[in-house]
Order: structure tokens, then sequence, then C-alpha cells
């Protein structure tokens, strides 16, 4: 499933990019869009795993991982993807508020990406996160540099 999603991003922007005429801003359009689309793969893949691993067993204050409460966890994935989607939303329709509130989620991206990809390094079965997790790291720095 997650291959599919970074496959399916690599094909979007591959395709969307053939489209651009030579007033193309990347700040307008395709950082939005990588912004938007991580976003809802974020929510969408830990939604996925919640269910399918149930990993809130046991409550959402009370479940754990490896001695680790899960909420906090939880709690900065999901705020992360609606930061994205709302500041995605704002940077394509040139809200004022919009890069200062991209520079924000774009910046909870490369931090839950690192964090994460230390877990996703720690054992073999969890390997198959670390390419979304690059693309994303990648990504934001990539934004980041343009939005400044």
């Amino acid at each position: 499933m997650k291959r599919l999603i970074t496959l399916l991003f690599a094909f979007f922007l591959a395709g969307y990019s053939q489209e651009i005429d030579k007033s193309f801003d990347a700040k307008d359009n395709i950082i939005p869009i990588f912004m938007a689309f991580d976003g809802i793969a974020i929510a969408t893949l830990w939604t996925i795993d919640i269910h399918k691993n149930n990993l809130l067993k046991d409550g959402f204050f009370k479940s754990e991982e490896e001695g680790k409460l899960f909420w906090p966890h939880l709690i900065a994935e999901y705020g992360t993807a609606l930061g994205l989607v709302v500041s995605a939303y704002g940077l394509y329709n040139n809200k004022e508020w919009a890069k200062s509130s991209s520079l924000i989620s774009l910046g909870a991206l490369t931090y839950t990406s690192l964090s994460s990809m230390g877990w996703s390094l720690a054992k073999k079965e969890r390997m198959i996160y670390v390419t979304p997790m690059l693309i994303s790291l990648a990504g934001a720095g990539l934004s980041i540099t343009v939005i400044i």
C-alpha cells in the first residue's frame, strides 16, 4: 500500500510537470500539491496502521509500544497532517497566513520524518516506511527553501 502511494505520487508529479507553462510558480502549485498529498497520506497510513494492527486496543491514553505511550506521537502525526492540508489550501489560494503556517507544518513534517525514520530503521520489517519518509523529508526541505 505504501509503495503504491509513493509510486502514484511520483507518476502524478511527473505527469503534472509536463502540463506546466513558463509562468509556473512552484510555491503556488507544486508545493501545495505536495503538502496536501503528504498530509492526506500521513493521516491515511496512520489510520490504516491503527486499525490493521489494533494499536489502540488498551485505549487512546493507555496504549503503548516498547514501553512508550503512543498518544503523543499520534497527536504529532495527525497534527502535522492537518497542518499540511490547511497550509496547502492557504498557499494555493494565496492567503496571507499561508507562508507562516506552511513553514511550521513543513518543519513538523521534517521532524516527524526524521523521528519516525529511526523507528523504521530499527527493524527490518519496517523498512517499507523508509522511502515515503525520505520523500517527505526531501520534499519538506525543498519546499522550505522555496517558501523562504
